[in-house]
């Protein structure tokens, strides 16, 4: 059993969702004027991430049409009912005495998150479990994937109200899912397998939920005409660079 490979392959995500939210930190002082322009990418990354990759991914480990569009119903289904049960309960959601409350959505993109990495471990794992060279080139796809879409869950959580600090603790936090996945596919896959398509099709859910109903009403709507040009370019440039790293992962394998 590659549980070392598979490990460390893990500890790199973890790694990468760090240096997601460093980035950030370098750039601390312009932080209030990227944030609107990184929650722009990110609905754009989250999209892009929904309709390029997952759901595609899920299509193709799923036997019809009919349930991917079922589970993905589903997945909308279930962001909406947790997102009003969080807003319903948010006096008692965990927070530090002298910080702000944690908006709701902010804990939505984590639970999506927590998902996404969980999955891609699982990924990781049943890579290794095929073949070392196989692991290690998923786990580059998946390392190239995430850095983007760990910099957008960053700056998320920071247009939720959380300070950078911690923001960049829970989404390191989130992150570590990726451990749960990779281990249950490692000690349970003899089992049982995973339904990673309907995982993917949940998944896709919440981020096409969280892109539209949390992060789009975040956009100022333009004064004037022309400034919705570098709006729509910055959303299209998150569309267009998952897609470059979807390519790559497809070519990957």
């Amino acid at each position: 059993m590659p549980l070392f490979s598979v490990m460390l392959a893990c500890t790199l995500v973890c790694f990468v969702a760090l240096t997601g939210g460093l980035l950030l930190a370098v750039m601390q002082r312009q932080l209030s004027f990227l944030i609107p322009w990184l929650v722009t990418l990110a609905i754009g990354v989250l999209l892009g991430d929904a309709f390029l990759h997952l759901l595609p991914e899920a299509l193709a480990l799923t036997s019809s049409i009919e349930t991917l569009f079922g589970w993905l119903l589903f997945g909308l289904a279930l962001f909406f009912v947790l997102e009003q049960g969080l807003h319903w309960h948010h006096h008692s959601l965990p927070h530090q005495a002298g910080e702000p409350m944690l908006q709701h959505f902010g804990w939505i993109s984590l639970a999506g998150d927590a998902l996404h990495n969980l999955i891609d471990g699982a990924l990781i794992a049943a890579s290794f479990l095929v073949d070392p060279l196989v692991g290690w080139t998923t786990t580059l796809a998946v390392l190239l994937h995430e850095l983007p879409q760990e910099i957008s869950d960053t700056a998320i959580l920071v247009a939720a109200g959380a300070t950078l600090k911690r923001a960049i603790k829970l989404n390191l936090m989130s992150a570590a899912s990726v451990f749960i996945g990779a281990l249950l596919v490692l000690l349970l896959g003899n089992y049982f397998s995973l339904p990673l398509g309907l995982l993917l099709a949940i998944t896709a859910g919440g981020f096409i939920y969280i892109a539209l109903s949390d992060l789009l009403p975040l956009i100022k709507a333009p004064k004037c005409g022309w400034q919705l040009i570098p709006q729509m370019a910055i959303l299209c440039l998150g569309v267009l660079l998952i897609d470059s790293l979807h390519h790559l992962h497809w070519h990957s394998h």
